[in-house]
């Protein structure tokens, strides 16, 4: 357990994780996903440079109309909020590499 003492100070061990932008992206996603408006397809590619459909494979949730499409935002459907982590997973599996 820590000390009560050097947490008060401030002492503290910390550790510090160094996100890539493929790290980024994937979490842009999954917490865009989880919010009702979903993912803003011109909010992504002004923050990544790379359009949301070049970073992922989400045309077959597309097909499968686990994702839709509404405008300028990518969303789960209403009715598939019940399979929500199953479909968040997706964007962990199938990250294409830029290089």
């Amino acid at each position: 357990t820590k000390s009560i003492t050097s947490y008060i100070k401030g002492m503290l061990n910390r550790e510090e994780e160094i996100l890539t932008k493929e790290d980024k992206m994937i979490y842009e996603m999954i917490l865009g996903l989880r919010k009702s408006e979903g993912v803003s397809k011109k909010m992504f590619f002004d923050k990544y440079s790379c359009a949301i459909e070049q970073a992922f494979d989400i045309m077959g949730l597309i097909r499968d109309k686990l994702l839709e499409e509404d405008n300028d935002y990518i969303r789960i459907p209403k009715n598939y909020l019940y399979l929500e982590n199953a479909i968040l997973t997706h964007f962990l599996e199938v990250v294409h590499d830029e290089k």
